[in-house]
Formats: structure tokens, C-alpha cells, sequence
């Protein structure tokens, strides 16, 4: 029997790739996610944007968010992935219990996330993509909080 379990990971790119390159770099832990059983809900690509910090004396990058289901183990592999990659220079991935995984599907319900891929890649600048106001946000806290 197959324990899928929920994630989300969100990883940085170096700025100094080009379009081509950081596609490169997508693929690739899209590839190792399928590769080995995983199954991606939803990839958003939010493009290039200002880090809060400096981070190896770079003030920008091109960030990727991921959610996706796969099992416990794969975590380790994926993250010792990040950490040889030269190419990211940060990442986070974090497991979603009942409340998260329900936020992230009203999100998706209402529209407010591009659902596939090739959507957003179709999409020429990350400002296009639309972003939720707080209120909306709010909005939807409220109706994840009826969820049991």
C-alpha cells in the first residue's frame, strides 16, 4: 500500500540563470517527483522577485512553488537534491495537515491559483499572475474553519 502524503516545497533559483535555464531546473525536480511516484497538485511560478535578505550576495531570484503528494522518504532525497543543486540557493518544503491541504483546494476552486503548469509558463510576466487581496484570503480562512 502506497502512504502518499501531502507537501508543499517552495525553492529559489539562482538570478543568474536564463528563462531556458531556470525551465531546466524545473523539470528536473518535476521529473524527480514523478520519477518516483510522487504526484504534483499544483506548480506555480512566481517568477523573479526581491529576496527579503541578501543571500550569497544576491538580492534577487526566481522563486517555484510546489504541492504535491509523495511519500515520507522522498523528502530526504528531494532536499539533499536542493542541496547539490548549485543553482538553488534556498528552499523549504513543509507537510500540509487536513486544514492546509482544504485552504490550498478553495484557493484552487476559486480561481485565485493557476492550476497547470504550461498556464502560467504561458503567461509572460509573474506581475499577471493574480494575487489574492487579504480580503480574499480572509474569505476563505473563514470557510476552511468550518472544515472538520
Amino acid at each position: 500500500m502506497v502512504n502518499l502524503r501531502n507537501y508543499e516545497t517552495t525553492y529559489i533559483i539562482t538570478p543568474e540563470l536564463s528563462q531556458e535555464e531556470c525551465n531546466a531546473v524545473i523539470d528536473k525536480f518535476k521529473n524527480l517527483l514523478l520519477d518516483s511516484g510522487g504526484e504534483i497538485i499544483n506548480q506555480e511560478i512566481w517568477g523573479f522577485r526581491k529576496l527579503a535578505y541578501p543571500i550569497n550576495k544576491k538580492q534577487s531570484g526566481f522563486y517555484v512553488y510546489t504541492e504535491f503528494r509523495a511519500e515520507p522518504n522522498f523528502i530526504a532525497r528531494l532536499e539533499r537534491e536542493y542541496e547539490y543543486d548549485d543553482r538553488i540557493i534556498r528552499y523549504l518544503t513543509v507537510a500540509l495537515d487536513k486544514y492546509a491541504v482544504a485552504y490550498n483546494q478553495k484557493r484552487k476552486e476559486k480561481g485565485k491559483i493557476p492550476v497547470a503548469l504550461e498556464e502560467i509558463q504561458s503567461k509572460s510576466k509573474a506581475s499577471q499572475i493574480e494575487i489574492d487581496t487579504l480580503e480574499e484570503v480572509a474569505e476563505i480562512d473563514e470557510e476552511i474553519m468550518d472544515v472538520e
